[in-house]
This record gives C-alpha cells, sequence and structure tokens, in this order.
C-alpha cells in the first residue's frame, strides 16, 4: 500500500510524489474460509501490527444470511525514535489497539455496501505522535466507516470510502474521504485512489490527520494486492 504527498504543489512536487509515500506491508494467512491472521509495517510513524479477521455471517441467498459480517481486530507498536528531538516514549507509551466489525451487502454482481463501525485506543497521544489530537487529551476514537463499489466491467471497478472519526475529549469530527480505481489483472488487484488522509492502518485512520479537500490536501496513491496457493 502506498499513499504519497499532497497534491496541492502541482508539478512542483510532481503532484506530491516528491514527498515521499507512507509505505505498508501486510501478509495475511488464510487458516480457514472464515479466519485469518496477519503482520504489517507501516513506514509513517514505524508502526508493526498484526491481528486477525474473523467472518462469522456469510452473506446467502434465499432464507440465508441478507448480509455478511465480520470481526478485524489490530494491536499495533510504535517505534519512530524521536531521540533527535530530545524525546522519549517508552514502550507502554507507544501502543494502539483497533476494533473494526464489518458489514457488507452484494446486492447485485455490480453494486456493493460497506459499514464499518471502528474503535480504537492509543497508550499516548501527541502531535509528534501523528495523531489529531491538539489538546493531547484523548486517547480513545471511534468512528462509522461507509464504502461502496460498483463494477462498471467485469474486472474493473470504482470504490467510495467515507471515515468520519470522534473525538471523545474535544468532541470534534475528523473526516476521511477516498476515491479510487480496482483493476483485477490476472491473479493481482491494482488499485488507484485519492485520499485526504496519510494513513494506511486502521487506528490511524481514525486519528490522524485529514486534509482539507478544498484546498487541494489530497494524496495519490495505489495498492498491490496478490493472493497465493500455498499447497
Amino acid at each position: 500500500m502506498h499513499a504519497f504527498g499532497t497534491v496541492e504543489n502541482g508539478i512542483t512536487d510532481f503532484w506530491g510524489l516528491d514527498q515521499g509515500a507512507n509505505i505498508r506491508f501486510i501478509l495475511e494467512y488464510g487458516i480457514s474460509d472464515r479466519f485469518s491472521v496477519f503482520a504489517a509495517r507501516s513506514s509513517m510513524d514505524k508502526v508493526y501490527d498484526m491481528g486477525f479477521r474473523y467472518l462469522y455471517l456469510q452473506q446467502m441467498t434465499g432464507s440465508g444470511y441478507p448480509v455478511s459480517a465480520g470481526l478485524v481486530v489490530t494491536a499495533g507498536w510504535m517505534t519512530e525514535d524521536y531521540t533527535f528531538l530530545n524525546q522519549t516514549y517508552p514502550f507502554s507509551d507507544r501502543n494502539q489497539l483497533s476494533l473494526a466489525l464489518p458489514v457488507s451487502r452484494k446486492f447485485d454482481d455490480r453494486f456493493s455496501l460497506l459499514l464499518v463501525p471502528t474503535a480504537a485506543a492509543f497508550s499516548r497521544t501527541n502531535p509528534l505522535l501523528r495523531i489529531e489530537d491538539p489538546l493531547d487529551t484523548d486517547e480513545i476514537f471511534a468512528g462509522l466507516g461507509m464504502g461502496s463499489r460498483y463494477k462498471f466491467t467485469s474486472r474493473s471497478s470504482v470504490t467510495v470510502q467515507y471515515v468520519p472519526s470522534y473525538r471523545f475529549e474535544n468532541e470534534t469530527v475528523n473526516q476521511n474521504f477516498a476515491i479510487g480505481l480496482d483493476m483485477e489483472t490476472g491473479g493481482h488487484v491494482f488499485q488507484i485512489f485519492f485520499s485526504n488522509a496519510r494513513a494506511l492502518n486502521d487506528a490511524y485512520l481514525l486519528a490522524g490527520p485529514n486534509g482539507n479537500i478544498q484546498d487541494f490536501k489530497i494524496r495519490f496513491g495505489f495498492n498491490i494486492n496478490r493472493s497465493f496457493q500455498i499447497r
């Protein structure tokens, strides 16, 4: 996963590509059709995280369930070194935990909707940790993510994401928005997108800063997904 800099300066920094990217690698292993585990690393704040995904409802036609529903739990650790700023953060100040409950429905072969109630907790927040918490008091964040996909060909689709995030102490809402294009090419799914967030992991997506779209504080990014069979 890649998210580059903001496009506001245009060709001066090549629409954000010269600013460098937040890069996230994630490896997920399916233990069964419904349960998988994963481990990941994000370059922003050098966050390592791991977790699991469990699908407890599977949408079925006829008299089956009308939606699919799952549980995603992720625990992470920030490993960035801030000693050059005369700041020290012990291990107990670097932890984060997120919980997501995605609920989706596929209406037909082309159109799908997704709702994702999500919560994240941090052992400590601070502007240096890329957390949008000006009062340095919030440790718990919550939001209701919404997404949609429309397939306009058998291998291409448009996706939209909207995640309003709520801070409990200072009572402000952080708005995240993204729009993307998915293209299936053989065993890969290649995604390109524009977003007002630099974050790529769930906890930072809720708590990290988002740019003002009207000021062109948006970013170009792309993801590459690949599935492998292990025999």
